[in-house]
Parts: structure tokens; C-alpha cells; sequence
């Protein structure tokens, strides 16, 4: 009997600690657009992570050393299971900026820094810190727009979702429409230079002429200046082969023992 009492005290101590531990610190929005003063406008967002409703009564948010009150400004005290619910400095501030916001609200007092960050935590009605987080500018939400919000993978910076899930900034895919390449660069041809002495030698083919000695001629003037001895010399050994050769025909066919003579009968 004893035993069943004292587990049962042991069981009225800590499941209400075990059933409020599952509230944490969802996001913050420390530091607002510069539209005159932040002043009144900061809030956070807790989030029931637990399988049970919690009771948020007589809870407490503690900042700045100080314990401030939770005021329900809409909604209920109790935080149903994966639950959301927003305290703001000012509620009515709040609702004036949300204007489509219908979660959970409450309502205290207190201002966030800005410049250094700072330790945050939520209390439970016994004064027990439930969650806390100690947070820094350098983790981004510095006046350009974003909150602070917790990701499995940690803290990250990214547009305010009051009341609802946390969502991650995706960076848009660079989209090329457009590919301009520079035209290939032109090099100059550079003109061999040659010796003086050198002719550049075009090879022309000239009509046929039934001038033999002026296509000949016309031949050797296409011929570098140093050519041209050797090629005449050439073409007048060919000349006296081919004389030769002719007179050696000629002088053949004329031999006197190829002739036959021929007797005149008539003679007596």
C-alpha cells in the first residue's frame, strides 16, 4: 500500500513536468523593418511538439531577467497537441500587422535586443523553465524582414509564419535566357617575306598557240631568272638529239643497197 502512495505522489510530481516539457520556443521575431519604432511589435511563437494538450496557465515567459505574464488576448489557454501560439509585446499591435491571424494570442510586455541577442525561456506555472534559447543576431532576422525559426537542422533565418509550421527560404534556381560569347579574335596573316632573289612562282596554263617559238618562249619567261640558262641549255640538247636523230632516220632510209635499178629493155 505504501509503495502505490508513493508512486503515485512520484507520478503527481512529474507528469505535469513531463507533459509541459513538450512546449518549446518556435520562433522569434526579434527585430522588425524600420517602419519608425520595433517598439511593441516584437513577438514569439511557441509550438506543442508533445502528444498531449497542454494547459498554458499561469505560464510565464521569461526575458531580460524578468518573468512576464502570459494575457490570453484570443483563443484558449490550452495548447492542443501540435498547437501553435504567438506572444506579443503588444496584442493589439500584433493583430493591426497580422490582420488574417485567428491562432492562439497573448498578450505581455516586454522588448527583445536587438544589438548583442539574449537569453530567452518559457516558464510552467511552478516557475520551471520548460524551453529556452539564448539567440544572436549573427544568426540572421537583423531588421531585413525575417524571423528566427527553429529547424532540425538548427536556427535559420526565414520569413515570419505566426501560428503556422516553419518554412525554409528555397533560393530560386538561376535561370540562364541568355548566353553571350565574345567573337573569336581575328589574327592577322603575316606575309612571308622573301630574299630579293626569290621570284614567287605562278604556275599559269596559257590557250595552245600554233606558235611553237612564242609558247616556248612564253614557257621559259614563266622561269625564275636562274632557271632559265639551264632550261634553254636543256632545250637545246634536246634540239640537236632529236636533229641527230632525224639525220640518222633520213641517212637510213637513203642507203644505196636498199634501191634497185631498173634496165631499160628498150635500150640496145
Amino acid at each position: 500500500m505504501r509503495s502505490r502512495y508513493l508512486f503515485s505522489a512520484i507520478l503527481f510530481v512529474f507528469l505535469p513536468l513531463a507533459v509541459s516539457g513538450q512546449v518549446v520556443i518556435n520562433e522569434i521575431m526579434y527585430d522588425l523593418p524600420d517602419q519608425g519604432s520595433d517598439t511593441g511589435r516584437e513577438w514569439i511563437e511557441i509550438y506543442n511538439t508533445g502528444n498531449n494538450a497542454v494547459d498554458l496557465s499561469g505560464w510565464k515567459f521569461f526575458e531580460s531577467d524578468t518573468n512576464h505574464n502570459l494575457v490570453i488576448a484570443q483563443g484558449n489557454k490550452m495548447l492542443p497537441i501540435g498547437g501553435f501560439a504567438v506572444v506579443a509585446d503588444k496584442a493589439e499591435k500584433f493583430l493591426a500587422e497580422h490582420t488574417g491571424f485567428s491562432g492562439t494570442l497573448f498578450d505581455s510586455t516586454f522588448s527583445l535586443n536587438n544589438t548583442t541577442g539574449e537569453k530567452l525561456a518559457i516558464k510552467n506555472a511552478s516557475s520551471t523553465i520548460i524551453n529556452e534559447i539564448a539567440y544572436a543576431p549573427s544568426w540572421g532576422g537583423k531588421g531585413d524582414g525575417n524571423s528566427l525559426q527553429y529547424f532540425n537542422d538548427g536556427w535559420k533565418a526565414a520569413p515570419p509564419t505566426p501560428g503556422a509550421i516553419n518554412v525554409k527560404t528555397i533560393p530560386k534556381p538561376v535561370i540562364v535566357s541568355e548566353v553571350k560569347t565574345a567573337p573569336p579574335a581575328v589574327v592577322p596573316i603575316k606575309k612571308m617575306s622573301t630574299p630579293d632573289t626569290l621570284v614567287q612562282q605562278k604556275e599559269t596554263i596559257s590557250p595552245r598557240s600554233d606558235n611553237a617559238t612564242s609558247s616556248l618562249a612564253a614557257v621559259v619567261a614563266t622561269r625564275p631568272p636562274e632557271s632559265q640558262s639551264k632550261l634553254i641549255w636543256w632545250l637545246l640538247l634536246g634540239g640537236v638529239i632529236i636533229i641527230a636523230s632525224l639525220a640518222y632516220w633520213v641517212g637510213g632510209r637513203a642507203d644505196p643497197e636498199e634501191f634497185t635499178i631498173i634496165e631499160d629493155k628498150d635500150s640496145t
